[in-house]
């Protein structure tokens, strides 16, 4: 399972990063996208990015501080019965 957080459109050799999460995903690798930011650019290379179907594995947050709801969300809906979120777990402070 693969988390990528990011504000936009890849800037580093950016011929690869499809072609890399495709590979992530054929060898049986889930990735789940979170876009931080009220505008992002490059939502078109987020979708191809991640895992199908996208309502699932790509999310937008306002702020870097929301990540952490998204993760438990994750966590609850990948294995509710082998993970748990435990109250007064590690909530960042941002």
């Amino acid at each position: 399972m693969v988390f990528l957080l990011t504000d936009g459109q890849s800037n580093v050799q950016r011929s690869l990063t499809i072609p890399k999460a495709q590979a992530l995903k054929s060898s049986g690798v889930q990735i789940y996208v979170v876009g931080v930011g009220k505008y992002i650019n490059g939502i078109d290379e987020m979708v191809k990015v991640a895992s199908y179907p996208p309502e699932q594995f790509l999310f937008r947050v306002e702020r870097v501080s929301s990540f952490w709801k998204i993760v438990k969300l994750i966590i609850q809906q990948v294995s509710p019965s082998k993970y748990a979120i435990i109250n007064g777990q590690y909530d960042p402070p941002c």
